[in-house]
């Protein structure tokens, strides 16, 4: 499987998840993790960072959450559509490196590109992705 099948896959998943780009924060949890968290919005200040590392929020102790999405804030300014393109991005890179992880070690590119695309069109996929960066799981 060429390089061009390669970006075909990537290029496919960016466009399904294009739409996601006019989508606003949700009230599911992005008011916890994100714009109502005063650590977060603050960006990548040594207080946030040691808050980070020293308290739970949301349920859950992840400071490695919580740095990322400081440092979205300190890039992004708390723009939805920017750190929302960043989860697509990230989603997107997981969905090609796991299609060359496959690849190599199964030397099978089409199953490897058939497990990616369902990785990547399947809603379990995405959920795992953003679970991952939230520490929770599908």
């Amino acid at each position: 499987m060429g390089g061009g099948n390669l970006r075909r896959l990537g290029g496919y998943h960016l466009d399904r998840l294009r739409q996601t780009l006019r989508h606003d924060f949700i009230n599911y949890d992005d008011d916890l993790y994100v714009y109502e968290n005063p650590n977060v919005v603050s960006g990548l200040t040594r207080p946030a960072i040691l808050w980070a590392f020293t308290h739970a929020h949301a349920g859950s102790w992840h400071p490695l959450t919580s740095l990322s999405h400081m440092l979205d804030c300190q890039v992004y300014a708390s723009m939805p559509v920017a750190i929302i393109f960043t989860n697509v991005l990230l989603h997107t890179l997981a969905v090609i490196l796991l299609f060359l992880f496959l690849q190599q070690v199964t030397r099978a590119p089409w199953r490897s590109a058939f497990v990616a695309a369902v990785f990547a069109v399947h809603p379990c996929g995405w959920n795992r992705w953003h679970g991952l960066r939230n520490a929770r799981t599908c």
